[in-house]
């Protein structure tokens, strides 16, 4: 079943990982197979099947076999008494106490279903998190390189000009600066994404390398993009529906409720007569070793009702109704937390949506400057503070543009 499970929810987020097109494919893989957190909740589920599996068999008959030898001493003789029997017993009634612990087993197992569930997209979009956060990184390093070497052409050409006598020892400084600083830049940068790579491995596999090309955020197109936007009508259209009827906190909350339910019911019953029903049968073995068929057959039926316990009986209907109580309450503050988010998510993806095509705009106007801005120091007309400045804003363009992309899919997720 959660062979199934997981599958799934890999092919919901990531549908080409089955075509090997994705770098991401070994890497989810392997790293639900050693999240710790996955595991506990597995663990949890397999409890909770041997859990149903065990109260589901208190309705089969049991066997038990018994022997034993016995002495004893009166007035100087003993004698030595050999026993041995086989006997069955079988609950056939006990007034619907089984049943509903079987119900409320089989709810807590659909907790857990749903949990690992959970666990498992929740580490996807871990997993997803942190490989765009360092993809980001990444592209910074990239445009903190670009920035190192305009910087060091800059001041290899004040150096020159310097020499010939065309510009003061003045001029050489501020290039100077700025080539000392992007170096800065690029030394934080590198450590940055030491630390990130650190991360992502121990999110992955401890031990075990886990190298991952960069993709550039300003032509990056995950997967799963096109078939986001594909549904995105429909998915605020019938956002409500979808999500009361899938969310998986919701679901257990839900759950939850009708595990209360069916709890309240049984208590309610047992303040009625209770009936239950038991058969036996017993086979004397040694007495049949010697010739003679010993054997007894015996059922019973028991009728009890508890007509005064101090209240207890009260106490335990009360508590079941404020159990339920609360469950409901979960489930509809589940519900509107839940519905508040997704609102909250659809607010921020449109707001996000819009500053996206105004940094875009705005990296096509840095463009347009530094290309500008180059021919015109070629032709000695501007500074070169003037060209690092222009450089400076495409740079600064390309990295804002870059994080709301990583937004973006990440919201998309």
């Amino acid at each position: 079943m959660m062979k199934t499970i997981n599958f799934l929810v890999i092919i919901f987020l990531f549908p080409k990982l089955l075509m090997g097109k994705d770098i991401l494919t070994g890497i989810i893989n392997e790293g639900i197979q050693n999240n710790i957190a996955i595991k506990n909740q597995k663990v949890s589920l397999e409890k909770a099947k041997i859990t149903l599996s065990t109260n589901k068999k208190a309705y089969l008959p049991t066997v038990a076999l018994a022997s034993g030898l016995s002495y004893s001493n009166s007035e100087g003789t003993g004698s030595l008494t050999k026993s041995a029997s086989l006997s069955t017993s079988w609950n056939i009634w006990d007034h619907w106490s089984g049943l509903t612990t079987i119900e409320t087993s089989k709810i807590s197992l659909k907790n857990e279903e749903i949990n690992t569930n959970k666990a498992i997209q929740e580490y996807i979009l871990k997993v997803l998190d942190s490989f765009l956060g360092l993809q980001l990184l990444k592209n910074k390093k990239i445009i903190t390189q670009e920035s190192l070497n305009s910087a060091k052409s800059n001041y290899e050409k004040a150096k020159q000009l310097v020499k010939i006598g065309a510009k003061t020892k003045m001029d050489s400084y501020t290039p100077e600066i700025s080539l000392l600083n992007a170096k800065r830049d690029l030394l934080e940068i590198n450590n940055k994404i030491r630390m990130a790579e650190t991360s992502f491995k121990f999110l992955i596999n401890p031990n075990k390398e886990t190298k991952i090309p960069p993709v550039d955020f300003l032509t990056y197109q995950p997967y799963f993009q096109k078939s986001f936007e594909g549904k995105w009508d429909n998915i605020q259209k019938n956002w409500a529906k979808l999500v009361v009827k899938s969310n998986p906190s919701i679901r257990v909350t839900s759950n939850q409720m009708e595990s209360s339910k069916k709890t309240l019911a049984q208590q309610k019953l047992n303040n009625w007569p209770k009936v239950e029903v038991t058969a036996s049968h017993t086979w004397d073995l040694v007495k049949q070793l010697e010739g003679d068929s010993a054997q007894s057959l015996s059922a019973a039926v028991n009728l009890s009702w508890t007509v005064f316990d101090w209240g207890v009986s009260k106490s335990a209907i009360k508590s079941s109704v404020y159990d339920l109580q609360t469950s409901e309450l979960n489930f509809k503050k589940q519900i509107f937390e839940t519905k508040n988010k997704v609102l909250s998510l659809f607010q921020e993806y449109k707001i996000l949506a819009e500053t996206i095509k105004a940094s875009k705009l705005i990296l096509e106007k840095a463009k347009a400057q530094q290309d500008y801005s180059v021919q015109m120091y070629s032709l000695g007309k501007i500074t070169s503070f003037q060209l690092k400045t222009s450089n400076a804003d495409l740079f600064k363009a390309r990295d804002s543009l870059a994080t709301r992309l990583k937004e973006k899919f990440l919201l998309m997720g």
